[in-house]
């Protein structure tokens, strides 16, 4: 601080999520000369020359923000926060293949409100709530992508991808919830037409904690007999292509308990 006669200070509006503008209210005061001038700052980079600024956020994190104050003197005192921003975890449930006209049921959890919208593919759907059903006419691959509103107004996102086929597959499901309820309760592989050679599963810090040449392989979310917590987990397969080729695929799984 220039001088013990100048104290910068403000307050922070309402805030939660990323995206949505955030209003600052200068509460500086000099005991001596009037403040003038107000410099805003986020993680470091000037960000406002106003006395009362909206600011909008963008991004999960952290975000340090100060105001240095300026009485008419040059004097000055410098304020300072943390403000920390999050969005919904939107999950969609699931990736799946099957035969042309077959009901499938989509869903979504991590928000109050839901809005469905096809983001690639030959079926098309537009909706809105926790659970639609998707248009499976023709063959093909198509995307869905669902928008989760909380009540907070914050919003988060999610994918989910629809295979219509007749000829072979090989899928990994994105989300298993071993909790003995009897529905997904292990990890199984959806496939047809194709060989497995190898198939590992990992956690986060790269440990393995599964692995199988199975293809009819099921995995109940233990290591070493013990239950894994709720967690994402990581995937990779060595698998022979019908047309007796190898290929390299890798994806993640989330285990729900």
């Amino acid at each position: 601080m220039g001088q013990d006669s100048v104290k910068a200070d403000f307050i922070t509006g309402p805030y939660s999520c990323t995206g949505i503008p955030i209003q600052f209210t200068d509460r500086s005061y000099s005991q001596q000369n009037s403040i003038t001038n107000w410099l805003w700052k986020v993680n470091g980079e000037r960000e406002s020359l106003e006395q009362n600024p909206t600011i909008t956020l963008l991004g999960t994190t952290d975000y340090h923000v100060q105001l240095i104050a300026f009485n008419s003197l040059g004097c000055y005192d410098v304020a300072e926060t943390f403000v920390q921003l999050t969005e919904p975890d939107v999950r969609a449930y699931q990736d799946t293949i099957v035969a042309p006209n077959a009901v499938v049921q989509l869903y979504a959890i991590g928000a109050n409100q839901y809005a469905w919208e096809t983001v690639s593919g030959p079926n098309t759907m537009n909706g809105t709530g926790a659970q639609i059903q998707a248009p499976t006419t023709y063959f093909g691959e198509t995307y869905y992508k669902v928008i989760g509103t909380r009540l907070d107004g914050c919003k988060g996102q999610d994918s989910v991808r629809i295979l219509v086929t007749k000829s072979g597959y090989f899928i990994v499901p994105n989300a298993f919830s071993p909790n003995g309820d009897g529905l997904n309760d292990v990890l199984r592989i959806l496939s047809s037409g194709y060989t497995l050679r190898q198939f590992k599963i990992y956690n986060r810090r790269g440990q393995e904690v599964f692995s199988s040449r199975d293809i009819r392989l099921e995995w109940d979310g233990r290591f070493k007999g013990s239950p894994l917590g709720m967690d994402t987990y990581f995937w990779y397969a060595e698998i022979g292509l019908p047309e007796g080729i190898a290929e390299i695929r890798k994806g993640d799984i989330l285990l729900l308990r």
